[in-house]
């Protein structure tokens, strides 16, 4: 265990906000865990896990608890079949790594979850998507160790209670269990092309049909990059907002008001895309002094000169909020994590 104090922790977090923290711990190992867990209990510190802080914010200029930073490594195929292969992946691997792993090996079922920042035991706390895929589709299993009971367990993925961008991870389990590596199921059939429409257009214009993995990983990366800007170029959370999923009967009020707005429906709820309702509001590129939505993309917020203060970018988010709430009636919720 390395244990630091009144650690600056600027670079911990997407837009990296300026702050400190009591201690930061950087944890390789079980044991370190185990160790650093030990020590915040015994000096009454409260202890937050993370992985590259690529999807938390500060809420405070000062953090008064202890980081534990998830540097657990491992990469190994633990069983496989005809049919597909179980890989174990420590918490804290990098993720794009081992999506790029995964292709190398002819395994499918993350290649649309390339280029997304963070690490691996990061991914099932949101529930991380992209481009039509959810990391619950492939997760088989995850190993946590519970602080209260002192011991690691395994949690299979009926129990990790998906969601859209959402676990129990993020609510009951959030101060219990800290993950300590992934169990993927990955195929060893041929990838089908992600149903999503950029994606689809992407082939369409060059006119490949039936893809390989490679190629898939290769479009995506093209597509994120396009759109979305390098967080280590331009500090940023990736989406800021969730698309806000509203009741059928809320939801045609909205569509009668605003004929033209898109949606995503299923046998109860529709879903609408937040990057419309902030573009719609002539919001894309609108700059919040050091904080600014990006011009590329209007769910991204990005820091350009990595100055602004915890204070200035939720006087931001909450301009945002009341301008999509009074125009639409609808209520954006935040998706990075803000730690006070």
């Amino acid at each position: 265990m390395v244990l630091e104090k009144d650690v600056d922790i600027t670079n911990l977090n997407g837009l990296r906000i300026n702050s400190k923290a009591s201690y930061l711990s950087k944890i390789s190992s079980l044991d370190d865990l185990k160790e650093t867990t030990n020590f915040a209990q015994k000096e009454s510190l409260l202890m937050l896990p993370m992985g590259h802080g690529t999807n938390t914010i500060w809420g405070k200029d000062y953090i008064d608890k202890l980081i534990a930073e998830i540097k657990i490594p491992g990469f190994e195929i633990i069983k496989e079949n005809s049919e597909e292969t179980f890989i174990k992946i420590g918490a804290g691997e990098d993720w794009d790594k081992c999506v790029e792993r995964a292709v190398d090996l002819n395994l499918s079922g993350i290649e649309a979850l390339s280029a997304i920042p963070g690490t691996a035991g990061a991914t099932p706390v949101q529930n991380v998507g992209a481009y039509g895929t959810e990391i619950s589709e492939t997760l088989y299993s995850l190993s946590a160790y519970d602080v209260v009971d002192k011991r690691e367990v395994e949690i299979l993925n009926n129990d990790c209670c998906f969601e859209y961008r959402n676990s129990i991870f993020k609510n009951k389990a959030r101060n219990k269990l800290i993950i300590t590596s992934i169990t993927l199921r990955l195929s060893k059939s041929r990838p089908t092309i992600p149903n999503y429409k950029d994606v689809s257009a992407y082939f369409t214009k060059i006119g490949i049909n039936n893809p390989n993995l490679q190629e898939i990983r290769n479009a995506i990366i093209q597509i994120r990059n396009r759109k979305l800007p390098n967080p280590k170029v331009i500090p940023n959370c990736g989406s800021f907002f969730k698309s806000p999923i509203l009741t059928k009967e809320e939801a045609i009020l909205i569509i009668n008001k605003f004929p033209n707005i898109p949606y995503y429906t299923d046998s109860t709820n529709i879903k609408f895309p937040a990057g419309w309702l902030i573009e719609s509001a002539g919001l894309k590129g609108h700059s919040f002094g050091h904080i600014v939505i990006s011009p590329n993309h209007s769910l991204v917020l990005t820091s350009p000169e990595g100055m602004a203060s915890p204070d200035e970018l939720m006087q931001a988010v909450e301009e945002i909020r009341g301008i999509i709430r009074s125009k639409f009636n609808i209520e954006l919720e935040i998706e990075p994590g803000i730690i006070y």
